[in-house]
């Protein structure tokens, strides 16, 4: 489960890892991306990647539900 807080900062730390992982779904498989791709491309930390997201597959219903 995501865990993301209704604040401007929180929001666009989980924005910018949510277009990391759609951004490295066009190159690879997801079975082939690591938090440690999606936390350098997105230019966050490791500690927030977790603070917003428990695994990559939270990052994957965080974008289906924002696209809906």
């Amino acid at each position: 489960m995501y865990h993301i807080k209704n604040d401007k900062r929180c929001l666009k730390s989980a924005e910018r890892i949510g277009d990391a992982l759609r951004s490295m779904l066009d190159e690879k498989p997801l079975s082939d991306i690591t938090v440690t791709d999606i936390q350098r491309l997105s230019e966050t930390g490791r500690s927030t990647f977790y603070r917003l997201f428990d695994n990559i597959d939270d990052v994957l219903l965080y974008i289906a539900e924002e696209n809906s």
